[in-house]
């Protein structure tokens, strides 16, 4: 097997990974806290507007678990 095919199945096996329940709630959960994290920052001055747009369109409309799944106390406990 060459490198070149070893990536190209760890590629599609991180495909694969994304389209499950699992891979989706990880992205959501990777981009309730990205959104959260950039919206803290100093409104006008160093706040990206447009990559926070972004990140709100694609877990709205890609990965859209509730909020409260990444806020609940289990998750603030583990932190």
């Amino acid at each position: 097997m060459t490198i070149i095919e070893a990536t190209d199945d760890s590629r599609n096996d991180a495909i694969k990974f994304l389209q499950s329940f699992r891979g989706r709630y990880i992205i959501g959960q990777a981009l309730f806290y990205a959104i959260k994290e950039l919206k803290s920052v100093e409104p006008d001055v160093h706040q990206e507007k447009s990559n926070i747009s972004d990140m709100e369109y694609l877990k709205e409309e890609l990965f859209d678990f509730p909020d409260s799944m990444y806020t609940s106390q289990s998750v603030k406990e583990s932190h």
